[in-house]
């Protein structure tokens, strides 16, 4: 699924510069650098083809010159993205942070383990195992709303039946 959604990002940021950058869970600056393109394309379409006549001759050209430059900053800012996601480095941190997280829950410490596993879902908010873990903190703090999205959540990303049955025994009871 992972490779599937990093060659969508590079398709899609080819086409559309940033939004590569929001499927791999960088909204903000994707959404930033596609706006900035959006407009940059405005200019000089309005400078060329529009109202050549009431924008000023340099406008469009340059507004051209820095659309093209933004295009390639987006396929490195994508590319560097994708290379962090890869890294056996982050993999690594994640399972830690799952451990700890699995640790504080059996403690009882409801607060380290909530802190733990926010950073665990800024890195990855599709790891099912972090899924299960906050799902598992909420209902252990009582928080059923919250509880109830969390394990919809681990429904939504479980790949195995055994999996999604236990997710779904556990709703029935809350």
């Amino acid at each position: 699924m992972a490779m599937r959604r990093q060659g969508l990002a590079r398709v899609i940021n080819l086409v559309a510069p940033g939004s590569g950058l929001v499927l791999l869970r960088r909204e903000w600056l994707g959404l930033a650098v596609a706006a900035l393109f959006a407009v940059l394309g405005q200019v000089v379409v309005l400078g060329w083809w529009v109202v050549p006549l009431d924008v000023p001759r340099w406008m469009p050209w340059v507004a051209g010159a820095v659309a093209v430059v933004l295009w390639a900053h987006a396929q490195w800012l994508l590319h560097c993205r994708i290379r962090l996601n890869a890294s056996p480095v982050l993999a690594e941190e994640l399972a830690d942070l799952r451990s700890r997280a699995a640790d504080a829950l059996v403690r009882g410490d409801h607060a380290e383990a909530q802190r733990v596993l926010q950073v665990a879902l800024s890195i990855d908010d599709e790891d099912m195992d972090v899924a299960v873990l906050w799902a598992r903190l909420k209902s252990a703090q009582g928080e059923r709303d919250a509880a109830r999205r969390g394990w919809r959540r681990v429904l939504a990303l479980s790949p195995g039946a055994e999996q999604r049955r236990a997710a779904r025994d556990v709703l029935a009871a809350l």
